[in-house]
């Protein structure tokens, strides 16, 4: 698991994600957690997650199932932190399941997004499911810069997106807008 989380970790990425953490700003809690089943006691892994505001916000929704939430962010968590949540899968055998709400969709570089699947794949244990939900934007596929040349956003629709996932969750779905991606 290690080895694969540090080459995400140094992947350059063309746009940085910081700024699109805004949820947790806003006290609003992603649409991906009401979409889907929270297992009584679980650990939820929120890869890309945010910031601290977007972990607190997060948990508190997770507080109702007695759900732990690990919250994995490359641009908004010190590498200690994220070390942290790495550690608490591997005791754990793996995150019960994963969520990866609006971060496919904001990073350039289709290798970085192949590493972010790679990562909830060693992340979330066996038998786990991963829960993606992505942006559409304006639905055109032409990409943009945004946030003043901070971020990007594909403007892909979800098909696209679960084109990408199969590849490394070749039994991937979608339901309505999320993708579920079962670790097989």
């Amino acid at each position: 698991m290690y080895r694969v989380i540090l080459s995400m970790r140094n992947l350059p990425q063309k746009y940085s994600s910081r700024k699109t953490a805004v949820n947790g700003k806003h006290g609003k809690l992603p649409a991906v957690f009401k979409m889907i089943p929270i297992p009584t006691g679980a650990l939820v892994l929120d890869y890309g997650g945010g910031t601290p505001e977007s972990e607190a916000v997060a948990q508190a929704y997770l507080d109702k199932f007695d759900a732990v939430e690990l919250l994995y962010d490359k641009y908004n968590k010190t590498p200690q932190e994220n070390d942290a949540v790495e550690k608490a899968c591997l005791d754990a055998g793996g995150a019960d399941i994963g969520i990866c709400s609006n971060v496919l969709n904001t990073i350039y570089e289709p290798e970085v997004r192949m590493a972010v699947l790679e990562d909830l794949k060693d992340f979330v244990k066996p038998g786990g499911k991963i829960y993606i939900y992505v942006h559409d934007g304006s639905g055109t596929g032409e990409g943009t810069v945004t946030q003043g040349g901070d971020s990007y956003q594909l403007n892909q629709k979800t098909p696209f997106y679960l084109t990408e996932i199969k590849q490394v969750f070749p039994g991937a779905y979608r339901q309505g807008r999320v993708i579920i991606a079962p670790n097989t």
